[in-house]
């Protein structure tokens, strides 16, 4: 009786690491399409940046396919070509391994916003988070 109990104590354990280390590794950003629905014309840098939890970069953690690089580049030149590059427009793009949101500022205020998914690769990381919903 002794030994089982000790056997469910050191399996609970494992499963409570487990756990913890899953939470652990999880991205802390909100790069994707909830965060990209809440960015609006008009907020600045800063806001964006607080929405998406980081600033503007690239946070991936694979190397994406040249497909998916391509893809981005044709996006930029897209959201570019649709305005009026003035000396103070800028082009930023937060990237992870899954998707992307690029954002044209002018005057430091969004005028455009983009945001798409890649097709990149699922880690088993990310395939473990999706089975216990994390």
């Amino acid at each position: 009786m002794r030994s089982l109990l000790k056997l469910l104590l050191a399996v609970a354990l494992l499963v409570g690491i487990g756990v913890a280390l899953l939470w652990w590794a999880m991205p802390r950003h909100r790069i994707g399409q909830e965060g990209a629905d809440q960015i609006t014309l008009g907020m600045t840098k800063d806001e964006v940046a607080h929405i998406l939890r980081v600033p503007s970069g690239d946070y991936t953690t694979l190397a994406l396919e040249e497909m998916d690089r391509i893809g981005i580049m044709l996006r930029k030149c897209i959201a570019v070509k649709n305005h009026v590059m003035k000396p103070d427009t800028n082009v930023e793009e937060w990237l992870t391994d899954r998707e992307c949101i690029i954002i044209v500022f002018e005057e430091d205020k969004v005028i455009h916003k983009q945001y798409f998914s890649l097709r990149g690769r699922r880690t088993f990381l990310d395939q473990l988070r999706k089975l216990v919903r994390l």
